[in-house]
């Protein structure tokens, strides 16, 4: 497995995945874009992965509150669908779009604050609104297939990438 740390969550990838993470530490992201935190190269498909996780243990109580109310009021989902343009741009002008590419949000949040069946209609909408930003939906459909999971779905279907908590202090 090799590992990569986003805040305080540690995953875990099979050796033979390539893995990029957009944000690392000296990376220079072009002026007025926003990125993904990962993209998972598979055979036939791509990941796109951004990680919310609003109750790490530097969280304060506001914070955590505000990003449940975004969440609730699908405010988050305007900031989403910009970073998912922007990491597909990049995908594009570095050629890397020639397979199937998929949009996850994982957020992690606290055992009952969401449950399966809330984010089915997070997901529709936010795929909606990848879609289709303007008036006219876009002419080229850039992203296969959008999912907004929680940490419990996020195990179900993708057991073969680990993930852990590793407190600030110990990173």
């Amino acid at each position: 497995m090799k590992f990569f740390h986003e805040g305080e969550l540690k995953f875990g990838f099979p050796q033979d995945v390539d893995v990029l993470k957009l944000d690392e530490e000296g990376t220079v992201i072009p002026q007025g874009m926003s990125f993904v935190d990962f993209i998972v190269e598979l055979d036939d498909k791509r990941y796109m992965i951004e990680v919310k996780d609003p109750f790490h243990t530097q969280a304060t109580r506001e914070s955590s509150k505000d990003f449940l109310k975004k969440l609730k009021t699908r405010e988050l989902i305007s900031k989403l669908v910009p970073k998912c343009r922007d990491s597909y741009t990049y995908l594009h002008l570095m050629e890397k779009d020639d397979k199937s590419i998929i949009f996850i949000v994982l957020i992690v949040l606290e055992p009952g604050s969401i449950y399966d069946n809330d984010l089915i209609p997070m997901k529709e909408h936010l795929f909606d609104n990848i879609q289709k930003e303007m008036d006219s939906p876009w002419k080229r459909k850039y992203i296969n297939n959008c999912f907004i999971l929680n940490l419990t779905l996020w195990k179900r279907l993708f057991n073969e990438f680990s993930i852990e908590r590793i407190p600030e202090k110990t990173v």
